[in-house]
């Protein structure tokens, strides 16, 4: 049993779609599914019938895991994907499976959790194979193409020649697996609320950056959850530490490259420890928990400037990620049309010269520092690099005078901005339009009329295009197309 009654039971969320030439993403209602389309890999959709077809065939299922603003994941559609020699051993010696991540959450998290424990790290994309008895045997994130093609040829082999060798070793790893799963559930100790708190507490700020804010010296998240709850554990006991570190690291990720600074709203994460390099999609689900955050913040530390950034986060989400009839749509793309990661939102020396004056761009360069080496190879990204204030300061005006002259220039980019092309994912997912609604709420204790409208259409939304007379959905498109029965984070959110 172990995995593989977790495997029997994800199977029924599947979608199925209409089947071109052995690829059966054509016409798919998720974007990103619908991307894999025209890929030479004849992709199945996550189902039973491709686990049948594994079973009859003994077959390794590869399962691919991944999502439509996924940089990473583009790279490696690119490179592997639409490659004829890869296509042909994937589906050779293979049962290839597209999933969408976001619409299959369970089994993404079951799949996570498999590679997490035997290679130590997870992410997108995912990349499982599996035995057509459903136990996972191997998982790899991304890999370029050479490295890709040899595991597919070694693999093959070895499947030929040690087939149940293997599918023993893969149903092992789940049942050791399972147990350690199991053994850790069971591990209850009976603790008072205040001293879950200060374990709490106490753990948390072992991971915690005391020098650039946030968790961990490599990526950088914005773990808007666990900023909640200090949030929270600060105004019950008033550490004067845990001040120090929450302020810190609201204004990093306010003021660096985790933040469009131009159009408002949040990025998924950064690739440095600095919060300077952001992966560029821009995730619901971020977005609208941050706004959270940061009312919290400003409530609790009586600083409008953190109100402000969650009016500008909300306004980002209410301009770029709602839907006519009050939805809010998943994410933006990392990836521009162009191909090129970050490409909408960078600026190169000799645009910001054609569209600013040159006393415009003297003050944006100060306040968003587009000068010295690129970090970016594309162009600049904005940052804070200076204050309003302390350009004026600096230069001898105003700082209401900057502050004029910097809306004026925002304004001008934002307009040239949006010439550009992104690419969006338009799915509707129940849980995420939760966590905006939730987001909505909140902020209409403090701007009751623009807020409340907005909820109240959210909420109209949720209740008569995402609930059905048998429960909630996990997603629609925007044609209304159902895409699966609700899940846990669904209801819960």
């Amino acid at each position: 049993m172990y995995f593989k009654i977790w495997w029997i039971l994800l199977i029924p969320i599947a979608v199925t779609a209409c089947t071109a030439e052995g690829n059966e993403l054509v016409g798919h209602p998720s974007p990103y599914l619908a991307m894999h389309a025209e890929d030479p890999v004849q992709w199945k959709s996550w189902g039973f019938e491709a686990v049948n077809e594994a079973k009859q065939k003994d077959k390794l299922m590869f399962i691919s895991s991944g999502y439509f603003s996924c940089h990473w994941c583009h790279v490696m559609q690119r490179e592997s994907y639409k490659n004829d020699t890869i296509a042909k051993l994937l589906n050779d010696a293979f049962v290839p499976i597209k999933v969408d991540r976001e619409l299959e959450p369970v089994l993404d998290e079951q799949l996570i959790h498999f590679t997490q424990q035997t290679r130590g790290q997870g992410g997108w994309p995912l990349n499982v194979f599996v035995t057509p008895e459903g136990y996972p045997l191997l998982g790899v994130l991304y890999v370029p193409a050479d490295q890709f093609k040899d595991v597919l040829i070694k693999l093959n082999l070895r499947w030929q020649e040690q087939r149940q060798a293997l599918k023993q070793v893969a149903a092992n790893a789940a049942y050791a697996i399972n147990r350690r799963l199991q053994v850790e559930q069971r591990q209850t100790v009976s603790v008072e609320l205040a001293e879950l708190e200060q374990r709490f507490l106490s753990q948390t700020m072992l991971l915690a950056d005391e020098l650039g804010g946030g968790f961990g010296q490599q990526n950088k998240f914005p773990s808007a959850p666990k900023l909640v709850a200090l949030l929270k554990l600060y105004a019950k006991y008033r550490d004067e530490q845990l001040k120090e570190f929450l302020l810190l690291t609201l204004h990093e990720m306010a003021s660096k490259g985790l933040r469009d600074q131009l159009g408002g709203g949040f990025y998924r994460y950064t690739i440095d420890p600095g919060w300077r390099i952001p992966h560029f999609e821009k995730m619901l689900y971020d977005n609208a928990q941050l706004v959270e955050v940061y009312l919290l913040a400003a409530n609790t530390f009586g600083q409008p400037e953190f109100a402000q950034i969650a009016d500008d986060t909300l306004e980002f989400m209410l301009r770029d990620m709602i839907t006519e009839d009050g939805a809010f749509i998943s994410s933006l793309s990392a990836v521009g049309e162009d191909g090129i990661e970050g490409g909408y939102y960078l600026w190169d020396q000799e645009e910001l010269k054609r569209y600013l004056s040159k006393q415009e761009l003297h003050i944006a360069k100060l306040a968003w520092g587009f000068s010295g080496p690129l970090e970016k190879a594309s162009g600049y990204l904005p940052i804070q690099a200076m204050t309003p204030k302390q350009i004026s300061q600096h230069i001898g005006m105003t700082t209401k005078q900057v502050e004029s002259i910097l809306d004026v220039s925002r304004n001008k980019l934002l307009l040239i901005r949006r010439e550009r092309s992104l690419p969006i994912d338009d799915k509707r997912i129940t849980s995420w339009n939760g966590l905006a609604l939730s987001a909505l709420a909140y902020a209409a204790k403090f701007n009751q009329e623009r807020y409340q409208k907005a909820a109240h259409k959210s909420r109209d939304f949720l209740v008569t295009r995402l609930w059905r007379q048998q429960g909630l959905l996990r997603a629609i498109d925007k044609k209304g197309r159902e895409l699966g029965p609700g899940n846990l984070e669904d209801y819960a959110y």
